[in-house]
């Protein structure tokens, strides 16, 4: 795990920030590479083959190629072994060296073979071409500028530094903002600048002018050179995952919980073979948000059943403070507070091993939350039976209010939503303010609304496509969900600490196969992921099979209710509230979160965020 950065075609002088700006993905290693043309960063942390050898940029043999890279390639044994028996010959034992010759000999087409999670930016001196790819899920970021010239770099402050002066900011994508809680790829909060989207690849020209784009294909959508080719069992693709995911130079653990994403990560890897196991969980001195959040003796419980070799790491949380600093690394608004508790576990694990594998990923693909139940529910509701059930429990919850039946409530709740079609009310169960909430919190935003139900549409299409009203969630979080915001924080929270974690749950055989095994009855509201349950039913502790889902956040609310409160009358957010901000709602929104009528965290979050932003790129200019 890296971080890269890159100019091509452009005569700014060179940024002499720069080199700090991205120490912490990787800080065993800095160097730079340039020619008449391009300049190249990289910041190495060592993972794989920890000679210097290994380090980057890398030059081919033939000196026909350079390389920045970001990731893993997991299948890169089985290339080096392929170009082996062509006659190349190789330096080191890391994947950057097999990825580096499998470019120089077969271009940008061979991309579509790596199974991995990989950002790479490559140089081809006889084409005299840049290409700059991501991987198909997304794990790995790249953010990218055409400012007289190319810039790029895997973290945006880094590729703002990079530019001769900070672009304007996109009020359309603040506007998106305050639904998602992430701008959405390919766009960033500026104008210019873009994040690379999943599975793209781009490739320029000596002077900077794009000559292609292509997209790899989705693997959970269709099959395709990076698929194992004899591999039909979900639980085999699991285990061979896992297997993949544990081999490195250096130590490697798994953040385990009392949920079963990571428990089958431990089943998988006793299954695979792997000996010494280490696990971790942070053992929060505080509460944390929602119900029952701490799983330390779950965990603990886990550990003795499959014999790891247990950390439990104490850890008090600090302050909101630290939580709107953890929100500021990514440079543009975001607002899922899980990243400041995932830089907290980072920090710690990083104290015992370099790489961390992590359960991302199952929600989406074993059917995790319970909007997913709630879409299959929405779709039974729309003929009439379903509209005369949503009438009745309309009525008995204005009847008996709190004391009608939680499944009357439920069914009024859904139905009623679903009446406005089920990709729109997908996004209203999913993520935050509606069109009309926004409008009236936001008039100063209302000449730069769009539709957001355009940013999730396309997907949301494609798996009513591959599966009608059950698959239809999963891939339209696959595609937007998981990106721009799980990994994404997943990225910033572990690289700040410079940490590595992997995600064996996306893998291309994995996702193919899960949503092809997933059934109706494997959704549910408390107990979810019945098809990941009973796949490693004969290798799970009982507690898990048995285990409810579970949060993990850190007290927003009571942030929001208390010391983050004043910042909502303070001078820092005044400029954005007087332009863009309703006072009105706003406070509307602040009294009835403060007395508990409704819980409008991320709402306000998203306010104070935004204003924060604001503020900033008003003092850069």
């Amino acid at each position: 795990m890296c971080g890269i950065a890159g100019e091509l075609a452009t005569r700014t002088p060179a940024c002499e920030r720069l080199s700090s700006l991205q120490c912490h993905r990787g800080p065993d290693r800095y160097e730079k590479w340039s020619n008449d043309h391009l300049r190249l960063h990289h910041w190495r942390l060592r993972v794989l083959d920890l000679s210097a050898a290994a380090d980057q940029p890398m030059c081919s043999h033939d000196g026909c190629g350079v390389l920045v890279y970001n990731g893993e390639i997991y299948n890169a044994p089985d290339l080096r072994g392929a170009l082996m028996r062509k006659g190349v010959r190789f330096r080191t034992t890391s994947d950057t060296e097999a990825l580096l010759e499998l470019l120089v000999r077969e271009g940008a087409a061979s991309i579509r073979r790596l199974r991995g999670m990989f950002a790479f930016a490559f140089w081809d001196q006889k084409a005299r071409r840049l290409t700059l790819a991501r991987d198909s899920f997304g794990i790995k970021p790249l953010y990218y500028a055409n400012e007289r010239g190319i810039q790029f770099a895997s973290e945006l402050p880094a590729l703002l530094s990079l530019m001769t002066e900070v672009p304007p900011f996109d009020e359309s994508a603040l506007w998106s903002f305050f639904t998602f809680g992430f701008v959405a790829s390919p766009g960033t909060a500026f104008h210019g600048v873009r994040k690379l989207a999943p599975g793209e690849v781009l490739e320029f020209d000596e002077h900077g002018h794009q000559v292609s784009r292509t997209l790899l294909p989705k693997p959970w959508l269709v099959r395709s050179e990076s698929h194992r080719p004899d591999v039909t069992s979900l639980r085999t693709a699991l285990v061979d995952s896992v297997r993949e995911q544990f081999y490195a130079d250096v130590p490697v653990g798994v953040f385990l919980s009392g949920g079963v994403d990571s428990n089958v990560i431990l089943a998988a890897a006793r299954e695979a073979g792997i000996g010494d196991i280490r696990s971790f969980t942070v053992d929060f001195h505080d509460a944390l948000e929602g119900e029952s959040n701490d799983e330390t003796a779950a965990a603990r419980k886990s550990a003795r059943f499959f014999g790891t070799r247990h950390t439990e790491v104490p850890v008090r949380l600090g302050g909101p403070d630290d939580l709107l600093e953890d929100l500021d690394r990514f440079g543009e608004p975001f607002i899922n507070p899980t990243v400041y508790l995932t830089r907290l576990l980072s920090r710690e694990t990083k104290k015992h091993v370099t790489v961390a594998l992590s359960g991302a990923g199952g929600d989406e693909l074993f059917g995790g939350y319970p909007r997913y139940a709630a879409l299959r529910i929405a779709q039974l509701l729309s003929g009439p039976l379903g509209r005369a059930l949503t009438s009745a429990g309309r009525l008995s919850t204005s009847v008996f209010r709190s004391h009608s039946p939680r499944l009357m409530r439920r069914v009024a709740w859904i139905g009623d939503s679903a009446r406005q079609g089920l990709d729109r009310a997908y996004l209203n169960w999913t993520y935050y303010l509606n069109e009309s909430e926004k409008r009236r919190l936001l008039p100063g935003l209302r000449a730069f609304q769009r539709d957001a139900i355009a940013e999730l549409r396309p997907a949301f299409e494609e798996g009513l496509r591959l599966g009608g009203s059950l698959l239809a969630g999963p891939v339209a979080d696959l595609e937007l969900f998981l990106p721009d915001n799980i990994l994404a924080y997943t990225d910033i929270g572990s690289m700040a600490e410079s940490l590595e974690v992997r995600v064996p749950f996306l893998d291309p055989d994995v996702a193919y196969l899960a949503l092809r095994a997933l059934r109706p009855q494997d959704l549910g509201f408390r107990k979810p992921k019945r098809l990941l349950r009973s796949l490693f039913a004969d290798k799970l502790p009982p507690h898990v099979l048995r285990a409810k889902k579970r949060g993990f956040n850190p007290p927003l609310a009571r942030w929001i209710r208390g010391p983050l409160d004043p910042l909502f009358d303070s001078e820092e957010t005044a400029e954005f509230r007087r332009d863009f901000v309703a006072q009105d709602e706003l406070n509307r929104m602040r009294a009835a979160h403060r007395k508990g009528v409704e819980d409008y965290s991320h709402e306000l979050l998203s306010v104070l965020v935004a204003s924060r932003f604001y503020a900033r790129q008003h003092r850069s200019r």
